[in-house]
């Protein structure tokens, strides 16, 4: 953690950890003589109390009090004893490997790092409880009855923890002044943030961690609302040029919705608008115009206002620049700086400025670095082809990395995961015998990992291009970073031919637009043909080369050249970093209830140098014979139904195949020529024959 980090943290840090981290010392060396470790009880309420949500998650710190400060707490890495990052889970583990720690660098207790993807609330009542009775102040007590989910005592054993699943979108997060001393005091936190831990549940309330957003919501209303009044009139104040008859926020997005250019505006709002815009950047910075112009340029109201919109996703709170900024910071800055006019108090003789067009300036556009999933092998926002031969493991490859997802665990290389949901769309394999069971096998959290039927009362869920919008609404529902499409050829539209180039790229658009706009990472998965002996495995492919090129990432299973019970996984395509090394893997299986031969697990064996079937880096560009290579092209065509030969024609001179040799493949497969009408109006269709 940085001295800049550790000075922002929103806890109280004394002088001496400062210090300490300036000259990069271990924090036990500053403070080495508090904490003794956890006692066996708190050790036995931790493990029988903490809900199981919590205690299978990966994201578990212990801390120290401080020195100057004795009420100041300081989150170490379980793993080194050093100061934890409240914004990086590689700097914590798990609740054994926290508890662990605590006796080996003499920590005074555990907590948790609360990131956005684990949609937990974290609310804080300080000051409301009787150490010595136990009783609990009554404005307290009521907001645990309405929270209604898991609660514990903090460490000072005069406050209490509510956990709740939901999220808090609101800019405010402490309220003070509460109960009869006005010593009482709500701070609500679901990002940036450590939260002891003690398991010391408090009697009566749930023992599980339930979602409850509408109390959350309308905990918000109720103790904040009073001070909306007096901060908006300081506001407009400050501006000079908002109304000065204040408005909630339902009544100014009410009215700018109903403005000249409303629709546009609720399009942005709703996190739609995609089609008018280059990219989601250029969308954010229309959508912060239009917040400049209707909150007069106030800066925290737009913050407010925009973690409330559909744009809105953890990456607004990342660093992105060099002096500090958040992405969100950054955006909001510069369409205040841009901000040429701003909303006087009528709607209807005001029209907010028009943010975007068919064009933009590249001068006005905002870069920031590629986003990974995993560093190397998937981008975020953008489309993976993973490709092999049947039976190399591809779908329980893309599991077992789901699995590590879902839990924020390293990934094969040891690189950070990003802890998230994932969504799993698969033709072949059916959820209740292969799909949870290779999940469980890998460890996944169950929570985070959700199914799209293939169909749904007769008609399939997902069809592509022309049937997106189930898998776009559970992406965005589950605010997944990671979809899986097993495999991809089984979700074209029929009228969609594999080997004609406009096809595939129509389709594949569609796609790259949905990774686009989400920002998850979607993994196609898809077979490679019966073309063995060809050294680059890029042209392995079924159909046509526009399915590799509208990747920015390919890669590649295949067997181990040394040993054949190993499998390797390579790039053949990596337009957005340099090729990283292949890494091994093999297959074994484990023992399964209810599974009389058990279920595969994947168990990584590190690096090789060099991998079977290296990408085009290796400089081997042999293709295969131009005969072969027609018959797959009539394969592929024909398989699901016979073709006009007219279209036959056409696509095979778009993927480069001469009509000599288009006809040579057709004898060579027996192909059929058969006619459907009469006259002028009879039609020619080459099919394949029954046998094929």
């Amino acid at each position: 953690m940085t001295v800049e980090a550790v000075k922002t943290n929103r806890v109280t840090y004394d002088s001496s950890i400062v210090h300490a981290a300036k000259n990069g010392k271990h924090l036990k060396e500053v403070n080495s003589t508090k904490g003794t470790g956890l006692s066996p009880q708190q050790r036995s309420q931790l493990e029988n109390n903490v809900p199981q949500l919590l205690r299978d998650a990966c994201g578990w710190v212990c801390w120290k009090f401080g020195v100057a400060d004795k009420l100041a707490k300081i989150p170490l890495d379980p793993k080194t004893g050093g100061l934890a990052d409240i914004n990086d889970t590689t700097t914590s583990g798990t609740l054994a490997e926290a508890m662990d720690a605590c006796g080996h660098f003499r920590a005074d207790g555990v907590g948790y790092l609360m990131v956005p993807l684990d949609h937990l609330v974290g609310v804080d009542l300080d000051k409301c409880r009787d150490a010595a009775t136990g009783k609990i102040i009554p404005w307290a007590a009521e907001v645990i009855r309405h929270l209604n989910s898991y609660t514990e005592v903090t460490p000072s054993g005069r406050g209490v923890r509510v956990w709740v699943e939901g999220k808090w979108p609101y800019s405010n997060n402490c309220r003070s002044g509460l109960g009869e001393n006005v010593d009482g005091k709500i701070e609500v936190y679901s990002r940036s943030r450590f939260f002891t831990v003690t398991g010391l549940h408090v009697e009566g309330t749930p023992t599980a961690i339930n979602r409850n957003q509408a109390a959350l919501d309308k905990m918000y209303e109720r103790f904040w609302s009073i001070d909306s009044s007096k901060k908006s009139s300081s506001r407009s104040h400050a501006t000079g040029a908002r109304t000065q008859a204040i408005e909630d926020d339902a009544t100014l997005l009410k009215k700018a919705f109903a403005a000249e250019n409303g629709k546009k505006f609720k399009r942005l709002w709703d996190g739609e608008c995609q089609t008018e815009y280059a990219s989601r950047s250029e969308a954010d910075m229309a959508l912060a115009g239009h917040l400049a112009f209707w909150t007069g340029c106030d800066e925290e109201r737009m913050d407010s206002l925009f973690r409330q919109s559909g744009r809105f996703r953890p990456k607004w709170d990342e660093n992105h620049f060099a002096n500090g900024d958040t992405y969100l910071q950054h955006t909001i800055r510069v369409a205040i700086e841009n901000s040429t006019a701003t909303y006087g108090g009528d709607a209807s003789k005001t029209s907010p400025p028009d943010h975007g067009g068919v064009s933009v300036c590249i001068a006005d556009v905002q870069s920031h670095p590629v986003e990974w999933l995993w560093r190397g092998w998937i981008p975020k926002g953008k489309l993976t082809l993973l490709e092999g031969d049947p039976g190399v493991a591809k779908s329980l490859l893309t599991l077992e990395l789901a699995a590590r997802i879902t839990k924020g665990l390293p990934m094969p290389d040891g690189s950070h995961c990003e802890r998230g949901s994932v969504v799993i769309v698969n033709a072949e394999d059916g959820p209740e015998d292969t799909v949870k069971p290779r999940l469980e096998v890998a460890g996944a959290d169950m929570r985070r990992c959700h199914w799209l039927n293939f169909s749904l009362e007769d008609q399939q869920t997902l069809i592509i291009p022309g049937r997106m919008d189930a898998l776009k609404k559970k992406i965005e529902e589950c605010k997944a970073v990671l979809v899986i499409i097993d495999p991809l050829v089984a979700f074209l539209e029929k009228r969609i031919n594999s080997w004609n180039d406009q096809d595939v790229r129509r389709a594949m658009a569609a796609l790259s637009q949905l990774a686009e706009q989400t920002g998850a990472a979607i993994v196609l998965i898809r077979h490679l043909n019966k073309k063995e002996d060809v050294k680059n495995k890029i042209y392995r492919g079924g159909g046509s080369i526009a399915f590799i090129a509208a990747v920015r990432s390919g890669l590649l299973v295949a067997p181990d050249s040394h040993d054949s019970s190993l499998r390797v996984l390579s790039t053949t395509k990596a337009n957005l970093s340099s090729a990283p090394t292949p890494l091994i893997f093999g297959i074994e299986s484990v023992e399964y209830h209810g599974a009389e031969e058990g279920m595969p697990q994947i168990v990584w064996h590190g690096e090789q140098s060099q991998a079977i079937g290296r990408p085009a880096s290796a400089k081997v560009y042999d293709k295969p014979s131009a005969l072969e290579d027609a018959k797959e092209f009539l394969r592929e065509s024909l398989g699901r139904r016979p073709q006009k030969s007219t279209q036959v024609y056409r696509d095979a001179r778009d993927s480069k195949i001469s009509i000599a040799t288009l006809l040579r493949a057709k004898t060579a497969l027996n192909i059929k020529a058969v006619r459907d009408g009469f006259g002028d109006e009879g039609v020619w269709y080459w099919k394949l024959p029954s046998a094929e």
